[in-house]
């Protein structure tokens, strides 16, 4: 008797995949394929058990939603004694750091 060829994961999930859009059973297709009914049931619950357990790999990418922005209201910065500056609160960030750059100079 000879032996059976070693397969890969990936292999075992294309005859699993082939078996199950036949229609037949683990049993049926194993006869037909010369596949150990066994060894069928075997793989189909390790490749089960491997993708209920899979962990992402790599990066997830995130989203972070803006920040609302107010409308109404105002934004009172203070320097010094003498000095203060009212902006409304929908002054676009970029602009205020510009802003500051300049009046630190």
């Amino acid at each position: 008797m000879q032996k059976a060829p070693r397969r890969t994961s990936i292999e075992w999930e294309e005859i699993l995949s082939n078996q199950q859009k036949s229609g037949q059973t683990l049993k049926e297709y194993g006869e037909l394929h010369q596949i150990n009914y066994h060894t069928l049931i075997y793989w189909r619950q390790k490749l089960k058990k491997g993708k209920s357990q899979a962990k992402p790999q790599g990066f997830v990418k995130l989203h972070q939603p803006a920040p609302p922005i107010h409308k109404d209201g105002i934004i009172k910065l203070h320097f010094d004694d003498n000095i203060e500056l009212e902006l409304p609160a929908n002054y676009q960030v970029g602009d205020l750091v510009d802003l500051l750059k300049g009046l630190s100079c």
